[in-house]
């Protein structure tokens, strides 16, 4: 059985790949979706939004910071350095205070929904890495 979401599927299905550890593994699935930052769409706040969008982006990083906590605390994470080191990552930048200024800077100066600004600060940040 396979949930994503609200979905349950009862299904078998093989996968093939490369094997990069030996043996098989059993366990609950996760869905991921890969989301283009382009497709974000962005919408236009009034200066009365500016400190709701604000306060929006700093409830999401709240709920973050306690997902990515509790994923640390499972079992299959702390066993593994590399995946939990990934989860570490996600802290780092979330609780980044650059990141954040520039987020809300550009809420209040270009007057955007937090979405589409969250998404422009990370592409940004991903050219910046890329180049």
């Amino acid at each position: 059985m396979i949930r994503c979401r609200n979905f349950v599927f009862k299904a078998f299905f093989m996968l093939k790949g490369l094997a990069i550890s030996p043996g098989y593994a059993m366990g609950q699935v996760y869905c991921l979706r890969h989301i283009q930052l382009e497709s974000i769409e962005s919408s236009t706040i009034s200066s009365s939004e500016i400190d709701n969008e604000i306060d929006r982006f700093k409830n999401a990083i709240e709920i973050s910071r306690s997902e990515i906590n509790q994923l640390l605390e499972l079992p299959q994470i702390k066993s593994s350095l590399e995946i939990s080191n990934i989860f570490q990552a996600h802290l780092t930048l979330i609780d980044d205070p650059d990141l954040q200024k520039e987020v809300s800077k550009r809420i209040k100066n270009q007057m955007h929904d937090v979405q589409s600004v969250v998404g422009s600060v990370i592409k940004d940040y991903s050219n910046f890495f890329r180049n």
